[in-house]
């Protein structure tokens, strides 16, 4: 018999729609004491549970029906046929609409994914694509029918997860760990319109499709491939400048028709957003790029958004033109982005409202995204009432990527007010606005980062003021990250719907069902864990630690004595005898649980082999380090930092 649960975590209010715009009014605060989120999200959620039987016995009279037509349904209507499914054993069937010939009455039983027909004979009004967005879904009884409405892909997404959860008690932990805390016995009333605090929420770490559409990320990629104006270059998704313009064709002066040096900055790291102060030249770089950028939207017509973003270099250029517009934009070269970046939109929006009335359909939707970061992190200091120009576009977009905060505090604390700052001042002059967040040490991914209550602040934060989208940057290739990541994969998951999720209700409910029998020790494990890197981090002047993203962590043995890991590895030992009777009992569970620990043994171990390997005897570290490989190698743990395959690390180890 499965528990029954029902439990509000944070705050569930009716509130504005609009998921951007200007900074919101605080006025509660969580148990910590930091502010809540009371504006500017969508969370309008009413369930009432009566005695309408849902399953009973294993059965159910209950059928889906599911409009193939509709990008998102079919595949939503399945999720829900099989976790009612895993929770009930009840089997429902399923029929495409165009199958259905039938009216419906309120005292059917269907389940009715994505039927505008059968939602309109109901009589029912359908909440428009400004209130819901991409990802925001209308849930609505009808009777004993129940509707699941959305206006795209991601909607139904969400829109399916939300239904399993208040029918089924439905919960994914990690994809190998999912719940279900109802027993589906009742049917509740449901009046559901709603929309994830960010319209995007992007992994943080190596998913699959199926671990993306469970924990609710988007499974849609939001940012459109660029073609690239040289057909020898790689397409990037971001750092991309180059794509649209390319020094290589731009700065052959043997190509005199094609040969704009002054696009560049001098050593070509970046563009010159000036063109060296060619008005002339200016003109036909905006042109040049915008056929690049017509070739790119073309291409993929899924996707709202195009990054135009600068590469992963801290400098700008440097020519007098560019000085010039710094010195009057007050200090940044943001101005003269943001200027090329519009005349770059007018062409764009220009091109789709043509194509929009060629084809006699609706114009589409697309956010030409530039970078705030690094030389250009900070907004311009002249305001949009002195200079209009410096105001982005309608559809232009920010992406705010503040690459050296300390993100083991919030931005809500003294030590990240220049970037708590930096979002606040930003919103002053752009519409859209994308977080570019940090999850994760990128000298050190074996070793932890202690973001874990932090982050789901920090998302808190960002917005309330304006951001819709969220890209939390983790570790992108190591299928399983240690040092907890799975809880931060749980927890990012949650905060990217409601900003307002609790940490600490939330982080129980993780090692409660990710571990079982062992969570108390590997929740006592994970305090002294995350304590130690407090304290560590709380004296700079000892240890030279400041919490950013390329600390030094994992660089000295003192900082991490052998005393500690061994008695964390040995607790982990504990931690195995907890589970043991799973093996005669219930065997695919215990391989579960043995996996689950054994991620987390990976980094004291790694430590152990890489910064105490001189206080053991050759043979013995060398099967330490054996034994390491092979296990890192049957999680997926394939770089141990940034760019660098944890190979090299067996090569400095001899294995």
């Amino acid at each position: 018999m499965k528990r029954t649960f029902q439990k509000i975590l944070g705050l569930s209010l009716l509130t504005l729609a609009s998921c951007s715009g200007p900074s919101q009014k605080v006025v509660a605060y969580d148990d910590e004491g930091y502010p809540l989120l009371t504006t500017g999200t969508l969370h309008d959620v009413s369930v009432r549970y009566g005695n309408r039987e849902f399953v009973k016995d294993g059965s159910t009279e209950y059928q889906v029906i599911y409009d193939s037509t509709q990008k998102g349904a079919a595949q939503a209507a399945a999720y829900i046929v099989s976790n009612v499914y895993n929770a009930t054993g009840a089997m429902m069937t399923s029929l495409d609409i165009s199958q259905f010939d039938e009216d419906i009455s309120r005292g059917d039983h269907y389940i009715i994914v994505g039927s505008s027909d059968l939602f309109d004979d109901a009589g029912k009004t359908m909440p428009d694509y400004k209130t819901l967005g991409i990802a925001g879904y209308y849930i609505s009884s009808y009777g004993n029918n129940v509707f699941l409405m959305a206006h795209r892909l991601s909607g139904y997404q969400q829109g399916a997860l939300t239904f399993l959860r208040h029918v089924v008690g439905y919960d994914m932990i990690s994809e190998d760990t999912v719940i279900y805390e109802r027993d589906g016995s009742v049917m509740p009333d449901m009046e559901i319109k709603e929309r994830p605090d960010f319209d995007w929420a992007h992994p943080i770490n190596n998913f699959t499709e199926k671990t993306k559409y469970g924990l609710g990320f988007s499974t849609l990629y939001s940012y459109i491939v660029p073609a690239t104006e040289n057909p020898k270059a790689t397409p990037k998704t971001v750092h991309n400048v180059f794509n649209f313009l390319d020094p290589d064709l731009h700065c052959d002066a043997s190509n005199t028709e094609m040969y704009h040096p002054e696009w560049f900055s001098d050593g070509r790291e970046q563009l010159c957003y000036t063109a060296h102060g060619d008005k002339e030249s200016l003109d036909l770089m905006v042109d040049t790029a915008f056929e690049t950028v017509k070739k790119s939207v073309e291409y993929k017509t899924d996707s709202e958004m195009l990054n135009f973003t600068d590469n992963d270099v801290g400098n700008c250029c440097q020519c007098d033109a560019c000085k010039a517009s710094i010195e009057k934009d007050g200090g940044t070269i943001s101005g003269a982005v943001i200027r090329f970046i519009n005349r770059l939109d007018d062409k764009l929006q220009a091109y789709l409202q043509e194509e929009a009335e060629k084809t006699h359909s609706e114009k589409r939707t697309i956010h030409l995204q530039f970078f705030a970061y690094l030389s250009s992190l900070q907004a311009p200091t002249v305001s949009v009432e002195e200079d209009p120009t410096l105001k982005c576009n309608p559809d232009v977009s920010v992406m705010i990527a503040p690459l050296h905060a300390n993100y083991t505090k919030t931005f809500y604390d003294k030590e990240n007010a220049m970037y708590a700052d930096t979002f606040e001042t930003w919103s002053h002059y752009a519409d859209h606005i994308t977080a570019w967040l940090y999850e994760t040490d990128y000298h050190h991914y074996i070793y932890p980062y202690n973001t874990y209550a932090t982050m789901m602040k920090n998302y808190r934060f960002v917005k309330s003021k304006g951001a819709s989208v969220m890209y939390n940057e983790g570790q992108r290739y190591n299928a399983n990250v240690t040092c907890f990541g799975k809880l931060k994969e749980y927890l990012n998951s949650k905060a990217q719907f409601d900003v307002n999720a609790n940490y600490t209700d939330y982080s129980e409910k993780f090692f409660t069902n990710y571990f079982k029998d062992a969570a108390p020790i590997m929740r006592e494990y994970f305090e002294e864990l995350t304590g130690w890197e407090t304290y560590l981090e709380s004296k700079p002047e000892v240890y030279g630690l400041g919490g950013g993203v390329y600390q030094e962590i994992g660089s000295k043995a003192e900082y991490w004595p052998k005393q500690m890991l061994v008695n964390w590895v040995d607790k982990m030992e504990e931690a195995y005898k907890t589970i043991e009777k799973y093996k005669t009992t219930d065997s695919s569970l215990y391989t579960t649980l043995s996996k689950h620990i054994l991620i987390e043994t990976m980094f004291p171990r790694f430590a152990l082999c890489n910064l105490h390997g001189g206080t053991y005897a050759p043979e013995e570290l060398r099967q330490m380090r054996l034994a390491f490989r092979k296990d890192a190698e049957s999680i997926g743990m394939v770089e141990h930092m940034e760019h660098y395959f944890i190979d090299s690390v067996y090569a400095t180890w001899g294995i």
